[in-house]
């Protein structure tokens, strides 16, 4: 990684916003890391102004964007990705010929340096998101459909969407462990997301080309800690069949739920640190 502090792209997950991260955001600032969020497509399409997502590019090509945004106006300084739960997936597939090593070969000298999961998914390329689950809808997700909420799209055939389960609801399975006022102020801004991406194949698994770095929650109520385990043990072997035996993913634990950027800031905050390769 290089000697400067590299840019931190923030990618919130389903049915959240940029607005989730802001107190981890604050912190890290303190510390003198840029960071720069994205606002995903498949949740927040109307603010954007497009139409909704198809699939997955959407998402994939809002991330990459960004990315390449930031290493082309600053050629010297590289990008690290911040990914939680969903956009752990379309995050992966946005490293695309934007690692170092492939940024290098073609004469840049920086690139994303690294992939950072908080309470994620492993999603081999070829497959949907539904494929750990056996094609199952998530039990934490509830289907519905509705027009597009976009002014343009008011005469548009109703669409499919998903929100968080009706029960037990956002509060306990995203926010059970921050104060009952937080909690309900955070669950209050989710907004539902298109389903579309979900039936969407991943195009490319770009956790086997950059280091790794995962979060694992230990009290997740949403996504729990022996589903994670599951998943990192799958992808650890398929890095190693790929090319990289010796790039296991690295594996830190915190005792929270879902969103320990809410929940445990300071020590989500540290461990990003400790990611990028500072002493904490």
């Amino acid at each position: 990684m290089a000697s400067s502090k590299p840019t931190i792209v923030i990618i919130h997950g389903n049915w959240h916003s940029p607005e989730h991260f802001s107190p981890l955001v604050n912190d890290l600032s303190t510390h003198g890391y840029k960071t720069v969020s994205v606002t995903l497509p498949s949740i927040h399409y109307a603010s954007l102004k497009q139409p909704p997502p198809t699939g997955l590019t959407e998402d994939i090509d809002a991330i990459r964007n960004t990315a390449l945004s930031e290493l082309t106006s600053h050629p010297t300084v590289d990008v690290v990705l911040l990914t939680h739960s969903y956009s752990s997936v379309p995050g992966s597939a946005a490293i695309q010929s934007l690692d170092i090593p492939s940024r290098r070969a073609d004469g840049h000298s920086n690139g994303i340096a690294a992939l950072l999961i908080i309470a994620g998914l492993f999603i081999p390329a070829g497959i949907t998101l539904l494929g750990p689950s056996g094609g199952q809808v998530p039990p934490v997700m509830k289907l519905f459909t509705a027009k597009p909420a976009t002014a343009a799209n008011r005469e548009a055939a109703e669409i499919t969407f998903s929100g968080p389960a009706a029960e037990p609801g956002p509060v306990a399975l995203f926010y059970h462990d921050l104060p009952v006022a937080e909690a309900e102020h955070y669950a209050s801004l989710l907004k539902p997301a298109v389903w579309a991406p979900h039936l969407d194949t991943v195009p490319f698994t770009g956790y086997v080309v950059v280091p790794v770095f995962y979060l694992m929650c230990e009290d997740d109520r949403a996504l729990p800690a022996a589903f994670q385990r599951e998943l990192i043990a799958a992808a650890n072997k398929e890095i190693a069949k790929v090319a990289r035996p010796q790039a296991q993913i690295n594996v830190s634990s915190i005792n929270s739920g879902h969103s320990p950027y809410l929940s445990r800031v300071a020590e989500t905050a540290a461990w990003v640190r400790r990611c990028v390769g500072e002493e904490v």
